[in-house]
């Protein structure tokens, strides 16, 4: 259900984002979406894991297998 939280993790000032479900596709495929409309979206399906991309991909966003969000910063770094 961490669907229903994006608006506290998603920036207001990016009010468009790449909305990634995660498929068994190789190529997955990338929508421009907003808030409400992901979370609508979302409410509706069976739980999947999903990405969130800012359109500058100056912040990304994932909802795991877990429920868990996880969002990173551009200003964050992987060691």
């Amino acid at each position: 259900d961490g669907y229903m939280f994006l608006d506290i993790y998603i920036p207001k000032e990016d009010n468009k984002f790449w909305f990634i479900p995660e498929t068994e596709d190789d190529n997955l495929p990338v929508y421009q979406t907003d808030v409400r409309t992901v979370q609508a979206i979302i409410a509706e399906c069976s739980p999947f894991e999903y990405y969130i991309v800012g359109k500058n991909f100056n912040w990304m966003l994932i909802e795991n297998d877990h429920n868990s969000i996880i969002y990173v910063p551009k200003e964050s770094t992987v060691e």
